[in-house]
C-alpha cells in the first residue's frame, strides 16, 4: 500500500464526516460494518484533533495512525482498518492519488475504442470487454443520484463542515460529491481489473499490462513506476 499524504487524509476525514456522502460509501468501495457509528466517532476524533491543534498548530498528527489508535474507534476496529487500507488503495480525487488505477482506466478506454486494438486483446472477448468498460465508465446514474442529493437540505453537521471548509454544492472545485466521483471511478476500475485478472492467464495479463503502459507512454500519462498488473490492483485487500 502506498503512502497517503496528510492533506489526503484530511480530505478523507472531512468527506466521511458528511451525512451527504454516507449514501455513496458502497459506490466508493467502502463497505463499513457500522457506518453510522464510525461516522459519529470520526466526527468526535476530528474535533479532538482540531482542539489539540489550537494549542499546537504546527503539530499535525498521523491521521491514519490516529484512526487505528483512537479509543473512540475501538468498538469497530474492522471499519478503522478498512478505511486505512481503502485510503491507500482506492481513495482518489485526482490522477496522482491512484495513478495505476487512473492509468489503467485511460488505457482500457483507449483499447476498447481503438479498431487496431483487437490484436492486443484477442484473448479477451471483445463484447465482454466493451460491457465491462462501459459498466465502469458510465457515471450517468450515480451523477443523477448526486443531483437528487444536492436538492435535499444539508444536515446541521454538514452545514458546519461546509461553512468551515468553504464548500459549495455544484461548484467545480469545492463540491464534496464531485470530489468523491473520482473515487467511485477508481473503485469501478478496481472491479474491472479484478474481472481481467479472472479471465486472463498470467502470460496474457503481463502482455496486456505492457500494451497498456505503451498507451500511457504514447499519450504522456504520468505514473510513478510501470503499471502494476491487474491482479495486484484488485479490490481484494
Amino acid at each position: 500500500m502506498h503512502y497517503v499524504e496528510p492533506a489526503t487524509w484530511a480530505t478523507i476525514y472531512k468527506l466521511l464526516s458528511l451525512d451527504r456522502v454516507q449514501p455513496f460509501l458502497d459506490d466508493m468501495g467502502l463497505f463499513l460494518e457500522h457506518a453510522s457509528a464510525f461516522q459519529s466517532s470520526l466526527r468526535q476524533l476530528t474535533s479532538e484533533i482540531r482542539e489539540a491543534r489550537v494549542h499546537d498548530p504546527d503539530e499535525l498528527p498521523d491521521l491514519g495512525a490516529a484512526l487505528l489508535g483512537s479509543t473512540r474507534l475501538h468498538s469497530h476496529p474492522y471499519d478503522a482498518r478498512l478505511v486505512v487500507r481503502w485510503a491507500a488503495r482506492t481513495f482518489a480525487t485526482k490522477h496522482a492519488d491512484q495513478p495505476h488505477l487512473s492509468g489503467w482506466r485511460i488505457a482500457l478506454r483507449f483499447l476498447n475504442q481503438s479498431a487496431g486494438a483487437c490484436v492486443l486483446i484477442s484473448h479477451i472477448d471483445a463484447k465482454a470487454l466493451a460491457r465491462e468498460v462501459e459498466r465502469a465508465d458510465n457515471t450517468e446514474l450515480i451523477e443523477s443520484r448526486m443531483d437528487d442529493a444536492r436538492l435535499k437540505p444539508l444536515s446541521y453537521c454538514d452545514q458546519d463542515i461546509y461553512i468551515l471548509h468553504g464548500w459549495d454544492d455544484g461548484a467545480e472545485q469545492d463540491d464534496p460529491l464531485s470530489m468523491i466521483l473520482f473515487t467511485i471511478t477508481a473503485y469501478r476500475t478496481q472491479r474491472l481489473l479484478g474481472w481481467l485478472a479472472d479471465v486472463l492467464d498470467p502470460a496474457h495479463a503481463c502482455e496486456l499490462t505492457v500494451a497498456a503502459q505503451a498507451i500511457l507512454d504514447r499519450f504522456g500519462v504520468w505514473t510513478p513506476e510501470p503499471l502494476l498488473e491487474p491482479a495486484a490492483l484488485t479490490e481484494a485487500f
